[in-house]
């Protein structure tokens, strides 16, 4: 300190030359400047002046966060902490009384500025950093980790150094933003939603462009539910889980708002979050929650519901459909199918399934009613069909729509033919479909509902493999190569199971045994090994037994499609039928409605088609009906066989038949419904189940739904 009281920086260095300063890189300098130039108040200023400036021996204006001479010469700017405490900007020369003291006014602005400049520039590289991170990200989609925190951060750092933090804040924001609008906005309305969105679009985004997003606790938890759903969707599922958990912390205050739709909204996305993650028991409990609402306002006719509702209730039967959706695998529940279509005809339609429908679902399934369960199932689908054609308003929900259609049907499909115990051609030709659906562009993001119909697939074909194994069938023989259905299957449950958790859960033992088909494990190693074996294991031909089909001696009437063996058909006893011709073996021979012979309508074992063609409903319903009145032939009790022939002869008849789910999608699902030859627009069933005024209520309701839809969206 020179004698008139002038503050001199030399001073403190006493001896030490400028040059070893130099070499030091000004460490021991870095003490409060005493710089009285006049500083515009618009900006924030650092105690010292940068360490580039210095090394440079430059003047500094000490800006932040950048000082005007790096600016000018794009170099790095450096503010280090001062380490020595001397006089603050605009003091004089004079002496203060308790200057340093502890609690002098002087030294608490100096340590308070001194904080705020280490929390803005901490602040200032976080936001660098999160910038470069989300520019080299090749999926930028930043999510929170810790809501409150974040919304404290900012709040302290506001208040300390509001007009440059505000700046770099808001604009971080805006990017986040942007980033949510991109990925989960239309995530959510063009995939999640299935054309049924709990809330209007334009609600969402004036939501998350608020000011203050965070005063809006109910509609907060449905945001993040929402895009817990997103990330689950696309594969995220840590993120994922992050966001579910964070759902449930916000809905944890909530539970006396039990009748506040975001929130009853948010109840049923985590149920459905909890359904795919297999976690059955968690769903269940938070969809009691969506039930209990419903019934406590009596919201059960879908009619009186507003649009917000009718979508809830929609996507309330979708969570039930994916609960416990495991049990297609078995036959031990009688009830599965009636449950699930019933479930379907409720999501196709708003309404509960008419008397004349569920008298047939609840029985149990047998070879016997299994033609009107078919018919069933085929007009359920069609209203599945117009329902989701209705409601698909983009590229992705069309296809998504035509993949669920089909394989909802075929799955369905499979699992009434095997709870009636007919194996065979129609279920390879549905399993074979429903993993042809996989390799399009849109399935991975599938509802976790059609997990099990993929599993099911799956199952088929690898029966078909061990009877390869054995020597029971010859793999390319029909000309279908069913190792790469195999290898087709494992990559659709692979893909899956990125997505949902139950897939591991349920479907592990199903992906090990296709992994060893795949690999060789236990198996020949080549097919034309496989050939070999097989013909090397064939009896000559003069022993082997020739079926005629006209004369089947061997047969017993008695068993469907005239097996020889007594027992039960099973699934190493497969048979084929071919459907390309215009006339079926099992047929009506006369308009008569007499059936042929059980030895003409016998099909041979070894089938010479090379494709397995899917016949159509009529063809098939009459195929099962014919072997169902040759069992009845048989029957000791004349009444019982007398009604039920009766009732088969009536389904056959072509004017009585309910349209089949392949003729009114003969493109595999196409959107828009095609005439019929007769250009008679199909009645989905009408004639068999439904009466027509309440057909035409369903289907102004689809017109009434989708107008409402557009003038909610």
């Amino acid at each position: 300190m020179s004698s008139s009281g002038e503050f001199n920086p030399m001073s403190t260095f006493g001896s030490e030359s400028l040059v070893g300063k130099q070499a030091n890189d000004f460490d021991d300098d870095d003490e409060f400047d005493n710089d009285d130039t006049p500083r515009d108040p618009n900006f924030s200023y650092h105690p010292i002046a940068c360490a580039t400036c210095r090394s440079m021996h430059k003047k500094c204006d000490k800006k932040l966060p950048i000082c005007s001479e790096c600016q000018l010469r794009g170099r790095e700017c450096i503010y280090r902490e001062p380490k020595k405490k001397g006089r603050i900007r605009g003091g004089k020369n004079k002496k203060k009384k308790d200057t340093g003291a502890p609690g002098s006014s002087t030294n608490q602005l100096a340590i308070s500025q001194n904080q705020a400049s280490n929390l803005l520039i901490s602040s200032e590289n976080e936001i660098q950093g999160s910038r470069l991170k989300y520019s080299q990200r090749k999926d930028p989609y930043p999510v929170p980790t810790n809501p409150e925190q974040d919304f404290e951060l900012r709040k302290k750092l506001t208040m300390l150094i509001p007009s440059t933090l505000n700046n770099l804040l808001s604009e971080n924001y805006s990017l986040y933003k942007q980033f949510l609008k991109i990925n989960t906005i239309d995530s959510y309305f063009n995939i999640v939603s299935g054309g049924h969105p709990v809330v209007g679009r334009k609600v969402l985004e004036d939501f998350l462009f608020t000011e203050n997003p965070y005063n809006n606790t109910e509609l907060m938890a449905l945001v993040f539910s929402i895009q817990a759903l997103v990330e689950q969707r696309l594969g995220r599922r840590e993120r994922a889980m992050e966001d579910i958990n964070i759902s449930k912390q916000l809905l944890s205050s909530l539970f006396d708002k039990c009748d506040d739709f975001f929130v009853v909204s948010t109840f049923n996305y985590i149920s459905y979050f909890f359904a795919g993650e297999g976690d059955d028991s968690r769903a269940r409990f938070y969809l009691n929650n969506v039930d209990y609402y419903f019934k406590e306002k009596n919201l059960l006719d879908h009619d009186n519901l507003t649009p917000e509702m009718k979508n809830l209730d929609k996507v309330k039967t979708v969570t039930r459909l994916s609960i416990d959706s495991q049990n297609y695998h078995s036959t031990e529940d009688e009830h599965f199918m009636c449950t699930r279509l019933t479930l379907i005809y409720r999501y196709a339609t708003g309404r509960q399934m008419p008397e004349e429908y569920m008298t047939i679902a609840k029985q149990k399934i047998t070879p016997q009613n299994v033609i009107s369960y078919l018919g069933l199932l085929d007009s359920v689908c069609s209203f599945l069909t117009l329902h989701n054609q209705t409601f698909s308003f983009t590229p992705e929900q069309r296809e998504l729509a035509t993949i669920t259609d089909s394989m909802v049907y075929h799955g369905s499909r499979m699992r009434i033919l095997i709870e009636a115990g007919i194996r065979g051609h129609l279920i390879e030709v549905s399993a074979n479909k429903i993993i042809d659906e996989t390799t399009k562009e849109t399935f991975p993001v599938v509802p976790v509902a059609l997990t099990s119909v993929v599993a099911g697939a799956c199952k088929v074909h690898l029966s078909i493999i061990r009877m390869i194994r054995v020597g029971k069938r010859v793999n390319l023989a029909e000309g279908i190569d069913y190792y790469d259905y195999v290898a087709k299957g494992l990559r659709a449950l692979k893909i899956l199971g990125t997505r949902y958790g139950r897939v591991n859960k349920f479907c592990g033992i199903i992906m090990k045994e296709q992994a060893e088909v795949i690999e060789g494990t236990n198996t020949v190693n080549s097919i034309e090994e496989l050939t070999s074996q097989i013909a090397k294991r064939q009896q000559p031909p003069t022993q082997q037994p020739v079926i005629n089909t006209q004369t089947a001696p061997t047969m017993n009437p008695n068993l469907p499609f005239g097996n020889v063996n007594p027992q039960p058909p099973r699934f190493e006893e497969i048979m084929s039928s071919s459907s390309s011709s215009t006339s079926s073996p099992y047929t009506s021979s006369s308009s008569s409605g007499e059936f042929q012979s059980p030895q003409q309508a016998f099909i041979p074992i070894n089938p010479t088609n090379n494709t397995l063609n899917d016949p159509s409903v009529s063809e098939l319903l009459s195929q099962i009906c014919n072997t169902i009145s040759v069992q009845a032939s048989s029957m000791r009790n004349n009444s019982i066989q007398s009604q039920q022939h009766s009732f088969d002869v009536n389904m056959i008849n072509q004017t009585h038949l309910p349209p089949s789910f392949a003729d009114i999608n003969p493109q595999h699902l196409q959107h828009n419904f095609l005439p019929t030859v007769t250009n008679i627009p199909p009645t989905y069933g009408s004639e068999v189940f439904m009466p027509s005024e309440e057909l035409e209520q369903i289907l102004g309701s689809f017109e009434n739904e989708e107008q409402s839809f557009n003038d909610y969206d």
